[in-house]
């Protein structure tokens, strides 16, 4: 009986323990399938109304200056088009335009195709503000390049009917290097590209700078101006180009007269303030003449390397 009722009670703890699922083994993982083209499907994105760019959170604002005359710009890589705004006109562009808007963008360059190029300078009493707009991005004098900033071409549409030839855009120098070294489409090639045999310039290189003298082997008496005609070309590729002074600055020279005779020297110093800092290459000092009955130039090399001349 004692045997019969043990047996009675230890069944249903044998039957449990045969019920209840063991544990499975560990196994390692499956490798994942990449599912077919024509399966897969990217998660939806959120398209934006401009130019997709790392930029800065806070929008940045600048006013345009007070001023009594604004000039617009237009250039296609050929024709660069201008058009100066007074009284009025002045008055509703302000009104259209009062200000430029939008987040600094980092490390821009210039994309491949980036015409047309709009551009605005606002004249100042020391200083003039200069902005280009090229590729969604305002670009200026002041050091910023805004996303978003307002498109300037209805402006244009507007004001610009009497728009004529220029020879000069607005923060030319921004564009030019805004990848760092110089972009040839941004700059205008030097007048004249061959320097005259019979006018030989020698450079000298003394802590920074740069002197040059001119010799006349014309065998006749030139006319040409002061040490500050003197002016920095750029060689890209086989081509010389001349090189802006710094956006919005009021650089100038006065315009004298100074004869040389035969076998005669003249001397100067480059002006290099105007020029700003400069990446490294291969410029050349350039310097005009008038004779008679042609006029010419005179030119030399330089190397720039590291922010140090170093004549060639």
């Amino acid at each position: 009986m004692k045997r019969t009722l043990f047996a009675l009670t230890l069944l249903p703890l044998l039957l449990l323990l045969v019920c209840r699922a063991a544990p499975e083994a560990p196994r390692s993982p499956e490798p994942l399938e990449t599912p077919a083209s024509a399966d897969f499907q990217d998660p939806p994105i959120a398209i934006a109304s401009g130019p997709c760019r790392p930029c800065a959170p806070e929008e940045t604002a600048v006013p345009l200056p007070e001023t009594e005359s604004i000039r617009l710009t237009r250039w296609d890589g050929e024709a660069l088009l201008e058009v100066w705004l007074f009284h009025d006109e002045l008055q509703s562009f302000r009104e259209a335009l009062p200000e430029l808007r939008g987040h600094q963008q980092e490390g821009w360059i210039p994309p491949e195709n980036p015409w047309p190029v709009y551009g605005l300078s606002v004249s100042g009493v020391e200083a003039d503000y200069e902005a280009a707009y090229c590729d969604g991005l305002w670009v200026d004098s002041l050091g910023n390049t805004l996303i978003s900033g307002p498109d300037p071409a209805p402006l244009w549409e507007r004001f610009g009917r009497r728009a004529e030839e220029a020879s000069s855009p607005p923060a030319q120098r921004e564009l030019a290097l805004a990848g760092g070294v110089w972009d040839a489409r941004f700059l205008v090639p030097a007048e004249a590209q061959e320097p005259s045999p019979q006018t030989p310039m020698t450079l000298e290189a003394d802590n920074g700078v740069l002197s040059w003298t001119l010799q006349n082997r014309s065998g006749q008496t030139l006319t040409h101006g002061n040490g500050g005609n003197a002016q920095l070309d750029i060689l890209l590729g086989q081509t010389w180009y001349a090189l802006p002074f710094l956006s919005g600055s009021h650089y100038a020279y006065t315009m004298e007269a100074y004869t040389l005779p035969p076998g005669g020297d003249y001397a100067g110093v480059l002006w290099q303030e105007p020029y700003g800092l400069l990446p490294s290459g291969t410029y050349r000092v350039r310097f005009s003449w008038t004779g008679d009955p042609v006029s010419g130039m005179a030119a030399a090399p330089v190397r720039l390397q590291g922010g140090v001349f170093l004549p060639l």
